[in-house]
């Protein structure tokens, strides 16, 4: 498996600021895959507890979650 491309990902939400626009929950969904830094899963309501708005998915559904440690680099950062 690569490594996550987060500083691709950073570079590639900067230029969408940069050219004026907003990127919502779908576009950031798709670069954090296309850059490596998010993966899916099906949800299992036992595995997946912290899944934001899990009361709303069914098991089976597919979410997005971190790739690796890609949590864990956030809290290095904080």
């Amino acid at each position: 498996m690569k490594q996550p491309d987060y500083e691709g990902f950073a570079l590639a939400m900067c230029q969408i600021a940069f050219e004026g626009s907003d990127a919502d929950g779908g576009t950031i969904q798709e670069l954090g895959l296309e850059y490596g830094v998010l993966h899916t899963e099906k949800f299992n309501p036992t595995r997946h507890k912290n899944v934001a708005n899990a009361e709303y998915f069914e098991p089976g559904d597919l979410v997005y979650c971190f790739v690796g440690s890609g949590r864990a680099v956030l809290r290095e950062r904080e």
